[in-house]
């Protein structure tokens, strides 16, 4: 059972996480790699997380798919522009990386 200081965490993670999506989609928007896509829906739903309840829900919905596939899109135009793979940049910067945190606590619970 979650707290509510343990939803909350996990509130603010999600909300980290979109920050750095939001930041690398307009990175790849102003590449012409993407087209530009709001985030205020996605967003709004990880505001309104309170309960575990609503975490449950929310790892069901397709919002957090929407999150998911996101991450993907802008993990490559990170690698691409910003952090290239395999370099002592990655090394440094990808562990301070919200998402990287995310992602990596997600693919151990899987």
């Amino acid at each position: 059972m979650l707290s509510k200081e343990q939803v909350a965490y996990l509130r603010e993670e999600y909300l980290k996480v979109i920050g750095r999506l939001e930041y690398l989609l307009k990175i790849g928007v102003n590449r012409g790699i993407y087209e530009p896509y709001s985030l205020t829906g996605l967003k709004n739903q990880i505001k309104a997380l309170r309960t575990e309840q609503d975490i449950v829900n929310f790892k069901k919905s397709e919002y957090y798919q929407e999150l998911c596939d996101l991450l993907v899109l802008c993990g490559s135009v990170c690698c691409r522009f910003l952090i290239p793979p395999d370099s002592l940049l990655q090394t440094y910067f990808c562990h301070q990386c919200p998402i990287f945190e995310f992602e990596e606590r997600l693919y151990k619970t899987e």
